[in-house]
């Protein structure tokens, strides 16, 4: 489609509802704050406890809830427009070489390089189509370029991540937040290869297009070659800082699967996918929409690289708390799996009112713990306090959603709260010894008609 200046009107586009989500949520803040200054002139909205002591007025927790939003949504808005900067000026320099795409230089000729976001079957047919040298010349040579494609084979992603992770550490130049960021990634990645010394490991993506919110992806199994391939997403506030704990959730979740084909439960080999692959917001953005409908879009395209690479494998992902907001985006836009886990899931998709509507064959399943007050209590009250358009979002642990609804304790018989996964004793539900982390391994390997 043509466009002035050679700009891709779809990303603009893309970028510019993005901003508009940003702007909404100040609006609905500066709605908050109003209400709140009324309210401070309201006796009736003090509350005094048994005994006779005065407690903070409900008009200060609004006021301050309505700061916090607005300041988050000016940060949004502040990134996202900087970046429509960056993208104007990128496509007008692009426009000029006359190309939407990569341009890699090679010595016997230009080769043009699908842009991310272009469709993983085109990818797939474009690096088919191309002899074997040229192949390794633009892994040698613009590994940038290729890594982050969904629809490459996912071992030549991780050749080209693994390089420009190498080189990019390599450079002296380099600001010591991003060091230090991409220095976790190489040591989990490193991590992963000592405590599985005969499992291949693959970092599947590597993105500083954002650099407010780098996104990585690593494979704990061939995502190629299994038979079984689990993509694990995450909650808020869950980005690259997070990337050692999230790593310890995805482990247990593939250690699991492992005993369960070693016992002969199924056939085959297996892979978890660490997917830290979209702005998931924080608490001032959690009751509402933009980062999973955002989020929902990189992990179809994510999904789809799957397919295209290893089209007879078992889908299940295994989602937890505003990850399950983001996953039932995607599979109710397009998105296609065989299966879905729903861990801690504060409510899905406001458009998504029954599991029917998510793409896949072998159903939904969810759990919530009942010790999880986060996801039952705190964010669904949080909706409606905020009047969120659209009432609060449907509940995939209600019987009338139609989800697989599974227990959520430990072997003890106790369970815990919203954690995912928790080193301090507190538990998680992909923790060794709960139910929730033995039913998600069932789930993924195609045994969900075991599920209690």
């Amino acid at each position: 489609m043509a466009s002035h200046l050679g700009m891709d009107p779809e990303r603009v586009e893309h970028v510019r509802t993005q901003a508009a989500g940003s702007f909404s949520l100040i609006e609905n803040a500066a709605g908050r704050a109003r209400q709140a200054a009324w309210m401070s002139l309201n006796p009736l909205s003090y509350a005094i406890q048994p005994g006779g002591f005065i407690i903070a007025p409900y008009s200060i927790g609004s006021t301050q809830l309505a700061a916090a939003l607005a300041e988050s949504a000016v940060r949004d808005a502040e990134v996202l427009l900087a970046r429509l900067g960056i993208e104007i000026a990128q496509q007008i320099e692009t426009s000029r070489a006359g190309s939407h795409t990569g341009v890699a230089t090679t010595q016997s000729s230009r080769t043009r390089v699908p842009a991310v976001g272009t469709s993983a079957a085109e990818v797939a047919a474009w690096w088919h189509g191309l002899p074997s040298t040229t192949r390794e010349q633009l892994l040698r040579e613009f590994p940038e370029l290729l890594g982050n494609l969904d629809g490459l084979p996912a071992d030549v992603r991780h050749d080209a991540n693994l390089t420009v992770l190498t080189s990019q550490l390599a450079d002296p130049s380099l600001d010591k937040k991003t060091r230090e960021q991409l220095e976790l990634v190489r040591e989990q990645l490193e991590l992963a290869q000592k405590l599985y010394p005969d499992t291949k490991i693959q970092l599947v993506l590597l993105d500083w297009s954002d650099d407010s919110y780098p996104k990585v992806a690593l494979s704990l199994g061939d995502m190629n070659e299994a038979d079984f391939v689990t993509p694990v997403a995450f909650g808020i506030s869950t980005g690259i800082d997070d990337l050692a704990g999230a790593a310890k959730a995805a482990q247990s979740l593939y250690d699991e699967q492992q005993r369960l084909l070693s016992r002969g439960q199924a056939e085959g080999s297996s892979a978890v996918v660490l997917w830290l692959g979209y702005d998931s917001g924080n608490q001032a953005t959690v009751a509402f929409d933009y980062h999973a409908i955002e989020g929902g879009k990189n992990f179809n395209r994510f999904l789809d690289g799957i397919e295209t690479q290893n089209p007879d494998a078992y889908g299940a992902p295994a989602v937890h708390s505003y990850g399950t907001r983001m996953l039932s985006e995607a599979l109710s836009t397009g998105g296609q799996v065989d299966a879905a886990v729903m861990l801690g899931s504060p409510g899905v998709r406001d458009t998504v009112t029954h599991a029917s509507q998510l793409n896949t064959s072998d159903g939904v399943y969810s759990t919530r713990a009942p010790q999880d007050l986060v996801a039952s209590g705190f964010y669904r009250g949080l909706e409606t306090f905020l009047e969120k358009p659209g009432g609060t979002n449907p509940d995939p642990n209600s019987a009338s959603w139609g989800a697989n609804v599974f227990a959520s304790e430990t072997d003890r018989g106790d369970g815990w709260g919203h954690n995912l996964y928790s080193e301090d004793g507190a538990g998680g539900y992909l923790n060794q010894g709960s139910s929730a982390l033995r039913d998600s391994a069932l789930v993924s390997l195609g045994l969900g008609e075991r599920v209690k």
